[in-house]
């Protein structure tokens, strides 16, 4: 397994929409589906999936994920956490996508939050934060991440975990 940094991926994604002329939206539809691929390979559909999404093109990777299972008939709830009330444009996309799905669980974090009990059956789709973050995390979502990661559940991370 190759690991490149975070400006090694934002150039491979950029390299890759301008020579296959597609958008970045496709892009993170060809991410989804190949994370989604892994996931139905490796839990049966009775596995409760939790996603935590952020308002980048991260959260929107998890949102197309969210979206993908919902329709392969796995019991997804997502939380999508946008307190400062924007959404990168494709992860505003997926979002739309999601709300159009009948049955999908999306709850939008805008202030307060619950953490829902994680358990040991649960998956969980860590897409909160992507190759952007250049900080360390603290504050609500270092308490979500410590929560998650204190969590008996098994956890797929997009991007950086």
């Amino acid at each position: 397994m190759k690991l490149f940094d975070s400006k090694v991926i934002r150039n491979i994604d950029a390299q890759t929409i301008k020579l296959e002329n597609i958008t970045s939206l496709e892009l993170m539809e060809r991410a989804a589906s190949a994370v989604t691929d892994e996931i139905t390979a490796r839990w049966a559909q009775s596995t409760p999936v939790i996603v935590f999404a952020g308002k980048g093109n991260n959260g929107g990777d998890g949102l197309a994920i969210a979206r993908m299972l919902i329709r392969l008939g796995y019991d997804v709830t997502t939380y999508l956490f946008n307190p400062s009330g924007g959404l990168s444009e494709d992860c505003d996309a997926n979002r739309q996508a999601l709300f159009n799905i009948e049955g999908a669980k999306l709850i939008e974090v805008c202030k307060s939050f619950n953490m829902p009990v994680l358990e040991e059956n649960h998956l969980v789709i860590d897409a909160i934060f992507g190759t952007g973050l250049n900080t360390p995390v603290s504050g609500g979502f270092g308490a979500l991440i410590q929560s998650i990661n204190d969590s008996e559940a098994f956890v797929v991370s997009i991007d950086m975990p």
